[in-house]
């Protein structure tokens, strides 16, 4: 009797990113009016009426909407081009430009005080540069996600109602 062998082959897709914005659950903004609260990149609320923060501005990288990221995993799943990708909207920022940006978008008068990671301590260590390669996405024909501003934009704009 001969014996036929089966051979399972493992197959893998796996994305890294960064700095994620967006899907936030609807009822986050239930008691809010839209402006009023503006998700910063730690994830935190900031309320209009404060009058400044201070964030990081030695810190790198690339933030991602989710608004862009999830058709693209869609079309990774549809391939077989399975490896290991990054994606991450384009363009470069530190967190002080970030939030300087989400300010004026929202249109909210909080001023930006640019800060070094040494005067923010915190338990984990944060690298200095978190921007992600996109080579990998090149190479296997995937499109490569808008630019963060343009991301923001409509990222402020589908959390206020516009």
């Amino acid at each position: 009797m001969k014996m036929k062998k089966k051979m399972i082959l493992l197959v893998s897709l796996l994305l890294l990113t960064a700095a994620v914005l967006g899907g936030m659950p609807q009822d986050a903004w239930a008691d809010t009016q839209s402006k009023e609260y503006v998700v910063d990149d730690a994830g935190l609320f900031t309320d209009k009426e404060k009058e400044q923060l201070t964030v990081v501005s030695d810190q790198w990288g690339s933030p991602t909407y989710t608004a862009d990221l999830a058709p693209l995993l869609c079309d990774m799943i549809e391939t077989e081009k399975y490896g290991v990708y990054h994606a991450t909207n384009e363009g470069i920022t530190n967190w002080a430009a970030f939030a300087a940006v989400i300010m004026k978008e929202a249109d909210l008068p909080c001023k930006i005080i640019p800060i070094t990671s040494d005067q923010y301590p915190t338990k984990a260590v944060r690298p200095h540069n978190s921007r992600l390669s996109k080579r990998s996405l090149d190479e296997a024909g995937f499109r490569r996600l808008p630019d963060w501003h343009d991301a923001l934009r409509r990222y402020i704009g589908a959390i206020a109602g516009k």
